[in-house]
Order: C-alpha cells, then structure tokens, then sequence
C-alpha cells in the first residue's frame, strides 16, 4: 500500500495505490456504495475522484479537492 499526499495553497491530492488483486470497475459499479460515495463525498466539495484498476494490477484512488483561502 503506497500513500502520497501533496498539499498546495490551491489543493489537495491524495492517491492511494495497493498491488493487490485488483478488479474491473465496471462489473462492481453495482455491487455497493463505497465508490459511489466517495465520488458523492469529493464532488461536494468540489473536487474529483479517479479510479484505475484491472483484474490482478492493484488499484489506484487519487481524490483532488480545492482549497479555499483562510478568511
């Protein structure tokens, strides 16, 4: 499991990459809630959401949300 963090005055990103088993995306879409929520979550707050994965490659989260200037 590999985290990178990386925080400018603009933005956050953080990307969360596992060599696991990995799995087609697609075939799970309805399977649950737990994408579906994350990409709900990070688009509140005006952000994106990107998943890669593939059968036996891992997968790789990478949410980048902006950041507003402290009033």
């Amino acid at each position: 499991l590999e985290l990178a963090l990386n925080i400018t005055d603009q933005r956050m990103e953080l990307c969360i990459t596992d060599n696991g088993k990995g799995f087609n995306p697609n075939a799970t879409a309805s399977s649950g809630n737990g994408l579906a929520n994350m990409r709900e979550r990070v688009a509140e707050l005006g952000g994106t959401f990107q998943l890669e994965s593939q059968p036996n490659h891992g997968a790789t989260l990478r949410f980048v949300v902006p950041l507003r200037p402290s009033p």
